[in-house]
Order: C-alpha cells, then structure tokens, then sequence
C-alpha cells in the first residue's frame, strides 16, 4: 500500500503539472485566435491608410502625407497606429513621421510591433513603396491574456526577430525553455509563433499553487493509506475491502490510460483522500482527451491552409506575368504586335491552367502525368515568365541551355512552375544588380537544371528549414516556393538539392534520370 501511495503522489504531480500546461496552451490558442480575428480587420485598414492619396504621393514624388484628422480612415484605425513612415521601393524618397495621428490614449500595455503594408501606384497597379507602421499591440491582444497565468503568471511578446516587447522582471532566456526553476520555484512555459502578424506570445506559470495542493493531497493519502494498511489488520474486512478495490480501480483505470484507451476513468468513492485523488486523475484523463482532440483539428486545419495557400501561391505568379502582357497590349492597341502579344496572355492562362490542375493532382495523391520532354523547353519558359521580375528587382537572368535535347521523362507543366519558384527565389536573393544564372545539363544516365544566385547566401541556421511550409526569411514571403517545388520533385521520382556555392550565393539544382534520345517525342511544351 505504501508503494501504492508513493506511485500515486508521483502520478498526481505529473497530473498537477499536465493541468497547468493544459490550461496555459487552451488560454494562449484561445488568445492568438482572437489576435488573430482582431488582425485581419486592423490589416485591412492598413491597407486603406497605405492606399491614400496622400501617401502614394509622398512615394512619388516625396511631398508630405499629413492625413487631416477628420479623414475617415482614421475612424477604422482608432489610435491603433502610433506612428509610421513611408519609402519609395528605389529608397529616392523616405518620409519620417508623416502621419499626425494627434493625441493618442495611454496605452496600458505600452508595447508595439512595427509591420509593413505594401503602397501599390493604384489599385492593380505595381508596387511603388512600403508604409512602415508602429502599431499598439493593446488592439489586439485580448485581455483574457493576461489572466492566461496560474497564480502569478507571466506573459512576454517578441517580436519577428526574437526581440522582447514588454519589460519584466524574469529573464526572458528561461523563457527558452519548457520548464525551469526562478525565485525558489518550479515554472512551466508555453510559446505560441504567429505570422500574421510577426509575434511570439510565451506564457510562463508556477507549479506551486496547482502542483502542490494535489501533491499533499496524494501526500495525505498515501499516509492514510499506510495507516489504513496497518488498521486493516485489526479492523472490519469490508473496510479494508472497500479500500482495496477503489486502489485497484484506480490502477487499472491508470494502465488503460498508460495503453491509449482515454476513456478511462475511476468511480470518486471511498475515502476523502482517494476520492480527491480520483477526481484529480479523471481530471488529467479528461484533459489529456481534450488536448489530442484539440492537436488533430489543428493539425487538420492547418493541412488544409497549407494546401489553399500553396495553391493561391501558385496562381500569383502566372497572374502578375498575364497582368503586365494585357496592360502592355491594351496600351499598344495600335501596333500591328498587339495579337500576338494577347496571344502569349491566352497561353499564359492556359499554363495558369495547367499548373492548378497538376497542383490539385498532386495534392490529392502525390502524383503527376508523367510523358517523354525536353528539359530545356520549361526551362526556356520559366526563364521567360520571370523577366518581369527580375527587371523590377534590377537582377540579370543568364541561361545556358543544351543546344541538343535533353529527354526526360517529366511533366512541363509542373517543371515549369518548378523552376519558376526557384528563379523567382534566385531573384530576391540576388538583389539590384545581382546576377542570375540558369543551366541544363546531363552527365551519367541523369539531367538537371541548376539555378545560382550571387546573393548572400542562405545562413546555415535556416538551410535546414528553407524547405517547410510556410517558413520565410523574405518580407512579405509566403514560405511555400521551396516546399512546393519539393512536391513537385518528389512526384517526378527526382531530387532537389539546396547548397552554397563556394564564390557565394546559392544553387538550386533539380536532378532527374536522363531518358535515352529514341524515346524522345515531341515537346509537350512549345518554344516561345
């Protein structure tokens, strides 16, 4: 019994500690949930604030963007801004400051981030700067928050660069950890990343005021457990048999948990002891039940956003491509090329087509149309579709391509877009003036096209992380280019290999087997 008593006390600590993590990740879901919501309508009056006249003035031509106070958009902001800037994306023009916002309200919290929101010339017109705005984190953060704790709590905020937010008392390097040890007593800790916007939320909490309650009530248990165990000698049977078979209800319940069957649980009868203790295990079970229920969903919700914004991803590209032909066509009306180049906008679609046929392809069962090609023909037309981009980042695009074919067997379509999404990262990488270069080449039973940048490279803390989903070192990056051009690899059979080149910058290359050249048929994708 004395045994009993002591697994019993370990048990019901663990328990204490599980309740705690339990309700600080539930508070803080709940929390960034609600930041969440609060951001999607604070970020849309971002949005009308960086579509202002006014401000898209100050990017042209640097003149002042003072807003009049009685402006509407103020009304959807609220004080939510407490100051911004606004620069021109040549860096001509940066002007500090250009908001009067007014008398503003004590901020309680006294904590802000600072986000960007793109200033496009008009309303599907091209980018021309970027409004930097300090925004108060009091408009989004629920108040439940700070209550998120369990007897004296504490809350931080960092921001996108680990960067804490908010004074306090405890050094935020514990922070780092799950569970450490401060001013005598044990602390739990829970972190919660959001993107949208850029925050890390960490709740830390001690164990001592749910911990310790339970564990001397185990403690009182087990003690009443060993005298109850000496008594039994000399008292009636069916006291001692009532005893024994709520422990051993307690046990069997506790070993169906300890073998994934959660719906478990003990009858609170008996003594005041073991019925607390019975209570607290049903408790952790019912917990546990909840948390697993509450990761699937989350687990679930966040596959299908990988998907949707992988698809949106995908379908931005060819867009931006099909925008500039038309403007260029509709502005060139009279200029006998103008068929041809509404032409190339109809193909344009039709590869927009294409590439959310095969995405959704490969998103339902990992697999793809697979036909003999030339390798140099979507490489050809990648390098095509990027030349809008590189021209607005100010980076040159060299190619170097097989002047015989390359045959593969592969989709066009999908290699198209493949490439694209590294060309595209090439381009960002490299910057004004940077340099990219684009070869297809073949050597012992296998093709590739391999992508180099003369950029800075990527840091050897995130080159093992380029690849997940929604993971981005870019402003404004969705993180999906490289995990989607992985699918894609992985659905040819094929391999895609991420490294630094040893004159700097970085070269994405994609390998497949080689194809012998009788098996060549006609490209499935046309030069154009």
């Amino acid at each position: 019994m004395a045994l009993v008593g002591g697994w019993l006390v370990r048990s019901t600590r663990s328990s204490g500690e599980e309740a705690v993590r339990t309700r600080l990740e539930s508070s803080l879901a709940s929390a960034a949930q609600t930041i969440g919501y609060r951001w999607i309508d604070r970020r849309s009056a971002l949005h009308q604030l960086a579509e202002h006249e006014r401000v898209r003035a100050a990017v042209r031509d640097g003149s002042s963007a003072a807003i009049p106070a009685d402006d509407p958009v103020w009304a959807r902001l609220g004080g939510f801004v407490e100051s911004a800037t606004v620069r021109s994306s040549d860096a001509r023009f940066v002007v500090p400051a250009i908001l009067p916002l007014g008398e503003l309200s004590p901020d309680p919290l006294a904590a802000t981030l600072l986000v960007s929101v793109p200033v496009h010339e008009s309303a599907l017109g091209p980018r021309v700067g970027t409004l930097d705005a300090k925004i108060r984190l009091s408009h989004l953060l629920p108040p439940s928050l700070w209550s998120a704790g369990v007897g004296g709590g504490m809350v931080a905020l960092f921001d996108a660069a680990n960067e804490p937010l908010l004074p306090s008392p405890l050094d935020l390097d514990l922070l780092r950890s799950q569970r450490f040890s401060w001013n005598g007593e044990q602390w739990i800790t829970v972190r919660q990343q959001l993107f949208e916007p850029p925050l890390q939320i960490a709740v830390a909490a001690p164990l001592g005021p749910v911990a310790e309650p339970i564990t001397q009530a185990a403690e009182r248990g087990m003690i009443a457990l060993v005298i109850v165990s000496l008594l039994a000698l000399l008292a009636a049977a069916l006291v001692s048999a009532r005893l024994t078979r709520s422990l051993e209800d307690l046990a069997s319940a506790a070993d169906a948990v300890s073998l994934g069957r959660l719906d478990a649980g003990v009858s609170e009868v008996g003594s005041v002891e073991v019925r607390k203790v019975s209570r607290a295990f049903n408790a952790m079970v019912e917990h546990v039940r909840v948390l697993l229920r509450t990761v699937a969903q989350q687990r679930a919700a966040a596959a299908v956003g990988e998907f949707a914004a992988s698809l949106a991803h995908e379908i931005r590209n060819p867009l931006t491509a099909v925008r500039l032909e038309i403007e260029d066509a509709r502005d060139r009306l009279a200029d006998p090329s103008t068929a041809a180049l509404l032409d190339h906008a109809l193909a344009e679609i039709d590869r927009l087509d294409s590439t959310v046929r095969g995405t959704l392809r490969i998103a339902a069962s990992g697999t793809i149309d697979l036909a003999p090609m030339d390798l140099s023909d979507p490489a050809r037309v990648a390098i095509r579709a990027a030349q809008p981009r590189s021209q607005e980042a100010g980076a040159s695009i060299e190619s170097a391509l097989c002047g015989s074919p390359t045959p593969v067997r592969g989709n066009a379509a999908a290699i198209e877009q493949l490439v694209l999404n590294l060309v595209l990262n090439a381009i960002d990488a490299a910057g004004d003036g940077g340099h990219v270069r684009v070869t297809v080449e073949s050597s012992d039973g296998r093709a590739w096209v391999a992508v180099d940048d003369d950029g800075p490279g990527i840091p050897q803390t995130d080159l093992a992380r380029v690849e997940d989903p929604f993971f981005t070192t870019k402003p404004g990056g969705t993180g999906l280019g490289l995990s989607v051009a992985r699918r894609i690899a992985d659905a040819h059979g094929g391999e895609l290999r991420l490294e630094a080149l040893a004159s700097g910058g970085t070269r994405a290359c994609f390998v497949l087997a080689l194809l012998d050249r009788n098996e060549m048929e006609p490209p499935s994708v046309p030069k154009r």
